[in-house]
């Protein structure tokens, strides 16, 4: 390129969609097998990290499901999810397995057993 010309490839908005739509061509054309290790890549570069609760909050959330346990009360757990939002499930714990780390919470005449590293809080 001369010293008094100009660049004539600028990225702009046209470029981004014919370079996306480009993209979406050669993905066709590869193999299945390649496409499932790109759908997979994507999905993990989108994977959150758990956050690390302090011992001072792990504690309270064991007494607040202790209590409700003791006193047949409904709360609401926070629970992490890697993909997506945070999940919400609220009931009565009935039991503690502290073998296998889980507790069951009982809701609308069903339950289901939720692991302790699963729960960011209780309310």
């Amino acid at each position: 390129m001369n010293a008094g010309q100009q660049s004539i490839l600028h990225y702009t908005p046209f470029n981004w969609t014919v370079n996306s739509i480009i993209c979406k061509l050669a993905s066709r054309m590869m193999l299945p097998e390649h496409k499932e290790l790109m759908n997979h890549y994507q999905k993990e570069r989108n994977r959150k990290t758990k956050p690390e609760l302090a011992e001072e909050e792990v504690n309270i959330i064991s007494q607040q499901l202790s209590d409700s346990i003791l006193s047949n009360s409904q709360i609401t757990v926070e629970l992490f999810r890697a993909f997506g939002q945070n999940a919400f499930k609220t009931g009565t714990v009935t039991k503690f397995d502290t073998q296998l780390r889980q507790i069951k919470l009982d809701y609308d005449d069903e339950y289901e057993w939720i692991k302790f590293d699963e729960i960011l809080g209780v309310s």
